[in-house]
């Protein structure tokens, strides 16, 4: 896929859910951008607090187990690491708001953690939808 293909498939998929949203007469949330964190496994239960003050103004977390690899350049050599993404979601002007404190604390918890660098995605257009059921 082009860019240019990417851009019109979100665009259709955007005027979709809206439509959807529109005619279902459920009050939803949309939250368009998430951040993901790459947290060694074996160092999960020390970035847990961490986790919870990167977390707290995005409201929630999700994560999961993956197989992770970095390249040793000094050795040559890949070394895999079972890594567990931390993945938040938010609105842009969340992300805006919080942008800067969340890159501190995540520096943070990268020297606490005692490692050479802490990966983090942001990604844009990433589209949650919330139903709130709490009449």
């Amino acid at each position: 896929m082009t860019t240019n293909s990417l851009s019109v498939h979100h665009e259709q998929l955007s005027v979709m859910v809206e439509k959807a949203i529109a005619t279902s007469q459920v009050p939803v949330h949309t939250l368009g951008y998430s951040l993901i964190w790459h947290v060694p496994a074996t160092q999960l239960s020390a970035a847990q607090p961490h986790i919870h003050g990167l977390i707290e103004p995005y409201c929630g977390y999700n994560a999961s187990l993956s197989d992770g690899n970095w390249f040793d350049r000094k050795n040559n050599r890949w070394c895999p690491e079972p890594i567990v993404l931390v993945k938040s979601y938010m609105t842009g002007d969340v992300l805006q708001q919080h942008l800067p404190t969340t890159l501190q604390r995540s520096y943070s918890m990268g020297k606490a953690l005692e490692q050479s660098a802490i990966a983090l995605e942001i990604i844009p257009n990433n589209l949650m939808l919330t139903i709130p059921t709490d009449d």
